[in-house]
Order: C-alpha cells, then structure tokens, then sequence
C-alpha cells in the first residue's frame, strides 16, 4: 500500500476557489443530504468516514499558505475527526448549516441523525477540494468502503495518491484551430462581459452580506418526467426547460425592461462533456463556467423562450463547452497565490462596482443511487449549491431517482426575493 505524503500540492482549481474562499464571495462548501427508509450503522459509517480520509488523501489535509503558493498538508491524528451522530433535528440542521473551512480541514464531514421516519445523512465536503460532480465521487469512495467493512471490519482502502486532480485531465486534445476558438470566445464573452448596461439580475444588490440560509424546492419525479416529455417534443433537454424557465421567472421577479441584457451563467462538467463520463482521477474540480445568453430577446411566452435557450444552447455544445474562461488561464496558472488572489478581488469589485455581476443557474447532475448506498439506496438525496453572498445569486439543480431540487443560499434579507424567484420559475416551467 503506498504512502501519503505529508504534503501535497495545490493544482490551479484549488487556488482559485481558495482566493474566492479568502474573498468571502460566499461559502465554498457543497453539501450531499440522503434520507433512508432503513437504519444505517452509525459505527461502520464513521469508520468509514475516518478511512475516507485515507482513501483520498486531499480530504485528509487543511490547506497552508507559505507566502507564495498553498498546499494541502496532512492533519494528525488528533484534528481529523469528522463524523458526528446527531441527536436531534436541531443539532442536524445546525450541522447542515456549519460551513467547511479549507484552511482547518477535513475537507469531508459527515452527519447522521436517527429521525423517527428514517436516517439521514448529510456529507459536506470544502469546494475548495471538489465540485458537485468530485462531491458525488466522495460520496460514491464512501459508499464502496462501508460496504466492504461489512464484510470485513479490518478493511482499509488503498490511498489513491497518483491520480490526478488537475483540470487539463478533462480538456480535449485541441487543434491549433480549436485553440483559436477558445481565445477567441474568451475575448468576445469578456468583452461583452464588461460592457454596460449590466444584466438584469434578482433584486439582492442592496442586501447586507448576512450569514446565509438555505431555499429548496423539490420536484417529483412525475412532474419531471411531464417537463421532459414536454421539452422533447420541442427538441429541448430537461436543462434547457430550466434555463428557459429561469429567464422568465427572472424578468418576472427583476423587472425586465427591453435594454436590459438578459445574460445567465451556467457550469459544464468535463466528466461528461470530455471524459465520456467517466470519474476524475482524483477528488477535485473538474468543471467551469459557460454561459447562455438572450440578450435583448425574451420571448412573448415559454415556449418561444425554450426555443430561443435551445439555439443557443446547441450553439455553445457545438464550441467547446466550458472552456470560454480557459483562454485567461495561462496567464494566472503561474501567478502566485497574492496575485490570483488580487486578480478576483480586482475582478469582484469591478463586477459589483459596476452591477456586471450576472445570476447563475449550475447543474450539478443525477445522484445514481449506488453513489448514496449504505447496504440499500436512499430513498431520496440531493445537492444543496455553494451560498453566495449579494449581490451574487447562484441557484444549482439536481437529480435522484428521477426527482430534481431546486436549491440557492440566501440571507434574512434576500429570502423573500429567493422564494418568489423559485415560485416564479415554477409557474412558468410547464407540466
């Protein structure tokens, strides 16, 4: 079994949402939260937390900042406590709430409480060390291993320490007219970016940065397979219905006014667009922005709306998804830490200053059940998104067992706006 290193670095990913972490742009943590119909053995599961720790090494670690470059370090023995049983739903939701810190670490955490319907559980892991799609690899490493500890309680994972977990394992091979490409849509969508007027967003720009609190809503499974039903029969994805749906509730709710650009950003897994679905190599970030845009076109009604998303959305598929920002990323990869840093911060009060700051709607994708498997499947999961502080609004969606959740981190003061938002959404979506 190889050994894990005491130190490990920190690929470009980790330093960019290590900056925003610094930047209190919101709280850069992703939660996974499974409800179960049996009971879980609470004992093995925090077994199989602590050698999650093991299994994938970056989990174990806390970040270190040496004055120019961070890096992951292990935690001792005594710091990597990170399961807890709650005792009631108090404690769990107080769990739920509790934000993980790169800089103290673990970057993975776990919660069970014994609710008189059924467990749940809820695993939180540092944004920092993973996005949505390495949330479901952490989830899937933690599955596996209390499986087997239930066949041998003296199991121990082999450590994965030679995979990678940097993002140039997701990219394609690009051609020097790819390559063209991708500078090119880099230049065009940072022009039109930082251009006034600015896009239309919800109404947060005025509220103070509070400590946030979570929106949900829950779409069963009967009423997507009508929404899929009705987006195929218009050539559209589920995500497409979505995207439409959240441009009209978002002129409803923002006030739209012809002027006003209609802009939303969204995120690309490379796990699915250029690693044929298979898993990253190690737990990380293997994901980034893209975005959809109308501009001046709305549409007199959702199903205009769903075509004009649709077009463009076949568009952006059709020209490297996802990689729109990359065309900045040779210049940062060898900054150092103090400089990435200054960059968003620069970045950031730019956008704010100027209200350039668009919302974002991210897909964080299907939970599969063998993901959130303890001796049986949950018998419902889902991914709460990373809580941005206003003016940001970013709402994230995701699947399980044919179910989507709607989720958003608001504050006190934005709740309000957060909840007509997702109602709003939800009118228009059709079935």
């Amino acid at each position: 079994m190889p050994d894990i290193p005491s130190q490990l670095p920190t690929v470009l990913a980790d330093r960019i949402l290590l900056a925003w972490e610094d930047l209190d742009i919101g709280e850069m943590s992703i939660r996974l939260e499974a409800e179960f119909t049996h009971r879980l053995d609470a004992s093995r599961l925090a077994r199989a937390m602590d050698l999650l720790l093991d299994a994938e090494p970056v989990l174990g670690c806390r970040t270190v900042f040496d004055g120019k470059t961070p890096f992951w370090e292990r935690l001792p023995r005594g710091a990597r406590g990170n399961f807890i049983e709650a005792p009631d739903e108090a404690a769990f939701a107080a769990f739920r709430d509790k934000h993980v810190s790169a800089a103290v670490g673990p970057q993975a955490e776990g919660c069970l409480w014994r609710a008189p319907d059924g467990d749940k559980f809820l695993l939180r892991v540092s944004h920092v060390a993973a996005d949505a799609g390495g949330v479901k690899e952490v989830a899937a490493r933690l599955s596996e291993i209390y499986t087997k500890l239930g066949v041998d309680p003296a199991f121990a994972p082999e450590p994965n320490v030679a995979g990678s977990r940097a993002s140039e394992q997701g990219l394609p091979q690009l051609s020097w007219r790819g390559r063209f490409r991708v500078f090119f849509n880099s230049l065009r969508y940072g022009w039109k970016h930082g251009r006034r007027p600015g896009p239309l967003s919800l109404p947060t720009w005025d509220a103070a940065p509070e400590h946030p609190v979570d929106v949900v809503r829950h779409l069963p499974a009967d009423r997507v397979a009508r929404i899929a039903g009705y987006g195929r029969a218009r050539r559209a994805t589920v995500n497409e219905m979505l995207v439409a749906a959240y441009y009209r509730g978002l002129a409803r709710v923002g006030g739209w006014k012809p002027g006003i650009p209609l802009r939303l950003q969204i995120t690309v897994d490379f796990r699915k667009w250029y690693r044929g679905g298979r898993p990253a190599e190690g737990i990380c970030n293997l994901s980034a922005f893209d975005y959809i845009h109308l501009e001046n076109k709305l549409g007199a009604n959702f199903d205009e709306t769903l075509a004009l998303v649709a077009e463009r959305s076949r568009a952006r598929k059709a020209d490297h998804p996802g990689l729109v920002d990359f065309g900045v990323y040779p210049l940062i990869k060898n900054l150092s830490y103090p400089r990435v840093r200054a960059f968003f911060a620069w970045l950031l009060k730019n956008m704010v200053s100027k209200h350039l700051a668009m919302n974002t709607l991210t897909n964080m994708g299907a939970i599969e059940p063998g993901q959130i498997r303890f001796d049986e499947p949950a018998a419902r999961a889902w991914l709460w998104s990373p809580r941005m502080r206003p003016p940001l609004f970013g709402a994230g969606v995701s699947g399980y067992a044919g179910s989507l959740a709607l989720t958003v981190g608001a504050t006190p003061g934005t709740r309000a706006v957060a909840e007509k938002f997702f109602d709003t959404l939800l009118e228009e979506l059709p079935g």
